[in-house]
C-alpha cells in the first residue's frame, strides 16, 4: 500500500495494517460493508458483491485444499493420527479418547458451551415442525407455552419429570400428527400424555374405547356366578373360552 517493507507473513506494513484496520471498524460501525465501503447486507458485515467474493474464494481453496484431514478422511484411516480407525468412526481409539476427555474438560470449564449445545438442539428439533418457518420455530413454541399458562393441554397442569441427565425439569413436549408431512401440530403437553397419545396410537376411536372402558367396566355387568380368569391363563385356555365349566360361564379378562 505505501511501498515499505511488509509484515513477516504479511502483505501489508505495521502502519497500513493499522490503518486499515481502523478504516473497516469505522465502516461497521456505520453499517458499511467494511471491505468495500458500500451498503452491507442486512445484519451482515459486507455486501452482496464482497460476499459473493468470500463464497467464490472459499470455494477455491476447499477445492485445492490437501490438508492431513482431507487425505486421511478419504484414505479411511484415523484423520488425526493415520492409524486403523474404529468401525462407523473417522479416530482410532486412542484419537477418540483424547477427544472425548477434551471435550469433557471444556464443558466443564465453559458452562455456558453446554447451554448454547442445548439451545442449538433445540433449535433444530423445534425447525422438524414448523419446517416452512425454522427461524422462528422456537419463538412459536414459546408463544404456545405462554398461550396455556406453560401448563400441559390436557391435564391442565406444569411439566414436572426431570431430565436426568441434565439436571433440570423437562419442557413441555410438542405433540403433533406424523401421519402428515410435515407434522402438524396439534398443541403442547406433558411427557405423560404425550406418550399415552402415542400408545394409542393417536386413534381416537380408539381412546373413545378406553374411556368407556373407565366409564363402565366390564367386570361390574358380569353375570351373577361369572368365573373370573386372570390375563396369564387366558392363552392356556382359549381353546375352551366358549365351554361351559361346572354350569357358569367362562370369562377371561385382558
Amino acid at each position: 500500500m505505501c511501498g515499505d517493507e511488509p509484515m513477516p507473513g504479511k502483505v501489508t506494513c505495521p502502519q497500513c495494517l493499522e490503518k486499515d484496520r481502523a478504516l473497516t471498524k469505522k465502516r461497521l460501525e456505520a453499517g458499511l460493508c467494511g471491505r468495500c465501503g458500500d451498503e452491507a447486507l442486512p445484519g451482515k458485515a459486507t455486501c452482496g458483491i464482497c460476499r459473493a467474493k468470500d463464497n467464490a474464494r472459499t470455494k477455491r481453496r476447499s477445492a485445492t485444499n490437501t490438508s492431513a484431514y482431507k487425505k486421511n478422511l478419504a484414505a479411511g484411516v484415523c484423520v488425526r493420527c493415520g492409524d486403523a480407525r474404529m468401525p462407523g468412526k473417522t479416530m482410532c481409539e486412542q484419537c477418540l479418547a483424547k477427544n472425548s476427555a477434551w471435550q469433557k474438560q471444556y464443558r466443564a470449564t465453559n458452562p455456558e458451551y453446554r447451554k448454547k449445545q442445548i439451545a442449538a438442539g433445540r433449535k433444530w428439533f423445534l425447525g422438524a415442525y414448523w419446517p416452512d418457518d425454522r427461524l422462528n420455530a422456537v419463538d412459536r413454541y414459546e408463544a404456545m407455552l405462554v398461550e396455556r399458562g406453560g401448563a400441559c393441554w390436557i391435564c391442565k397442569q406444569p411439566e414436572t419429570e426431570r431430565d436426568g441427565r441434565l439436571g433440570v425439569t423437562r419442557r413441555l413436549a410438542v405433540d403433533a400428527d406424523h401421519t402428515q408431512n410435515p407434522p402438524k401440530v396439534r398443541g403442547l403437553l406433558c411427557r405423560k400424555h404425550n406418550q399415552a397419545i402415542g400408545l394409542f396410537r393417536h386413534d381416537p376411536a380408539l381412546l373413545l374405547r378406553a374411556l368407556d372402558y373407565l366409564a363402565k367396566p366390564p367386570i361390574l355387568t358380569m353375570e351373577p356366578g361369572c368365573r373370573v380368569w386372570p390375563m396369564a391363563d387366558a392363552a392356556r385356555l382359549a381353546p375352551i373360552v366358549t365351554a361351559l365349566i361346572g354350569g357358569r360361564p367362562l370369562l377371561c379378562l385382558v
